[in-house]
């Protein structure tokens, strides 16, 4: 098997459906912060908010049916 490592998506087949409870994945992510917009009570300032975000997800396998 040939794998393009600068194209990854296109070297492996892709997962279809969701993937089943049970099974063994490996996740990509990132998480990010920022500062929100001030709320309406002054009092309160600007809050810090978090972001995560799913990039990919590799499944090695499924429970059997």
């Amino acid at each position: 098997m040939d794998i393009n490592f600068e194209n990854l998506q296109d070297s492996f087949p892709k997962f279809q459906g969701e993937v089943p409870v049970g099974s063994c994945v490996a996740v990509g992510h990132s998480v990010s912060s920022y500062i929100g917009k001030k709320d309406d009570e002054e009092r309160l300032g600007a809050r810090m908010h978090l972001a995560t975000n799913v990039l990919f997800v590799v499944v090695f396998g499924t429970p059997p049916a």
